[in-house]
């Protein structure tokens, strides 16, 4: 027997961005009465966050289901943010929070990977480097070693 499938999302988002730089339309719904009903004009559907943004990076437009970042996301930090959306028709109050169920067919799974830039480089611990290698050496003969400073990460 197999279980209920889960309804998943996924996208990326870079860190270091300013907020609301980056958005995502989510995924659009199916209500099944509309379908069996095709005389009736079809109902505003609303999305809502009700997991996993405890930290308050997120916010989600409910009407166009537009998803964007209004916190900056730090990819040392979290690389990986899952939310769960609730979709219902009662557009007038938030649902409560609650964990991801997969025998709700309203709820959906987001996955937020951070897509990393390059804000902590490497610096060589010297501007110039001189080395020599004579002609009589072998084809990958190792003469030169260049090492650079680790860079600290502040958290």
């Amino acid at each position: 027997m197999v279980g209920p499938k889960e309804a998943v999302f996924s996208f990326c988002n870079t860190e270091h961005q300013p907020p609301r730089s980056e958005r995502t339309i989510l995924a659009e719904t199916i209500d099944r009465d509309e379908v069996e009903d095709l005389d009736d004009p079809p109902s505003q559907v609303c999305y809502f966050i009700v997991g996993g943004n405890e930290a308050g990076h997120f916010s989600l437009e409910p009407l166009r289901h537009e998803l964007s970042v209004v916190k900056e996301l730090d990819r040392e930090k979290q690389s990986n943010h899952q939310l769960t959306v609730k979709a219902t028709e009662d557009c007038l109050h938030t649902p409560a929070n609650q964990s991801y169920n997969p025998l709700d067919e309203t709820l959906l799974i987001v996955h937020v990977r951070v897509i990393d830039v390059n804000d902590h480089p490497p610096v060589f611990m010297k501007k110039i480097f001189t080395g020599g290698v004579t002609t009589n050496a072998d084809f990958g003969t190792l003469f030169m070693q260049i090492k650079v400073l680790q860079t600290k990460i502040d958290f």
